[in-house]
């Protein structure tokens, strides 16, 4: 009787102890799957944003840098347009405008010429998936494979390794993109505070209107393509100057390194003095007659490959 009793208060401490013999087990919530809208210059910045992040749940969104510093970064996605990308990048040149590219893999091989010389030049390519499609409707295989793709295609044709982050197209992301991007090597998610909304078709006037909002640390999105892009840029530039401001490229705004890292030679280079490989003439001829391009002729038509994607 004794230990029939000693038994039943052992049950009645560990029912109690757990909450009751009817009590539900916790468990813990999920990550939202909601996916964030594209920022824009009158978002309203968090607090619990920081311009230099470390990674927990998956690469870090970044809407801008240190608000101590004068600089402003300027950003061109897409690279559809190879004439107005031609167009950017010889002004950038001319008035010695530090920037950051974010080519999605397509354009980038409609036009490796191009390319090379945007890497030629230094300034960093960041990773902006092969196909432009919206991440958060792919799995996580799909969107590591956009990102790794990416990078082998534009490293191949470049021969420089790409800047060591990402921006999701159209600036659609989930909980699930930071984790897959994470997985295929980018720890921060570059996003913008100030968008020019250069894609919408407005005039070349709308474009500096609105490209002209940055603040200390900005990060100022723009697209190589709508050919008002660069008819806009020498007035954005000159704006941003009167009001002391430093163009800094994304790792420069980040505390990274931004001089292009050579990854070896281009493929089909053969002979000396070919820019694509880091030297310094612009007179090699590559295999199937199509000639290097030196950031000098940037300018300069294209040749574009034949074949399919």
């Amino acid at each position: 009787m004794r230990g029939r009793v000693g038994l039943l208060l052992m049950v009645a401490v560990s029912v109690a102890a757990c909450g009751g013999a009817n009590a539900s087990p916790s468990v813990a919530p999920s990550p939202s799957s909601a996916v964030s809208p594209a920022p824009s210059e009158t978002a309203e910045p968090s607090a619990a944003l920081r311009s230099v992040p470390v990674p927990i749940d998956g690469a870090t969104p970044v809407f801008h840098g240190p608000r101590d510093k004068k600089v402003i970064a300027l950003t061109f996605d897409d690279g559809w347009s190879p004439r107005a990308t031609r167009q950017i990048l010889a002004i950038l040149e001319a008035d010695g405008v530090a920037a950051t590219f974010f080519p999605y893999g397509f354009a980038v091989r409609v036009d490796p010429e191009l390319w090379r010389a945007v890497a030629a030049a230094g300034y960093p390519i960041g990773n902006h998936t092969v196909s432009h499609p919206d991440l958060t409707r792919l799995s996580p295989d799909q969107v590591r494979w956009q990102l790794t793709a990416e990078r082998a295609l534009v490293e191949g044709i470049t021969g420089t390794a790409m800047a060591p982050f990402m921006r999701p197209p159209d600036g659609k992301w989930s909980a699930a993109t930071r984790l897959a991007a994470l997985a295929a090597g980018y720890t921060i998610m570059v996003l913008w505070d100030v968008d020019s909304r250069d894609w919408t078709g407005i005039s070349a006037a709308a474009i500096v209107d609105r490209a002209t909002r940055g603040v200390d640390g900005s990060i100022v999105l723009f697209h190589a393509g709508p050919k008002e892009t660069p008819l806009a840029l020498p007035a954005i530039i000159a704006a941003y100057r009167a009001r002391g401001f430093t163009f800094v490229t994304i790792p420069e705004l980040l505390g990274e390194p931004s001089i292009p890292r050579s990854v070896g030679p281009t493929a089909g280079c053969r002979g000396r003095a070919c820019p694509s490989c880091r030297t310094a003439a612009m007179s090699q001829v590559h295999q199937g007659g199509v000639r290097c391009w030196g950031p000098a002729a940037a300018r300069g038509p294209s040749k574009r490959p034949t074949g399919p994607w």
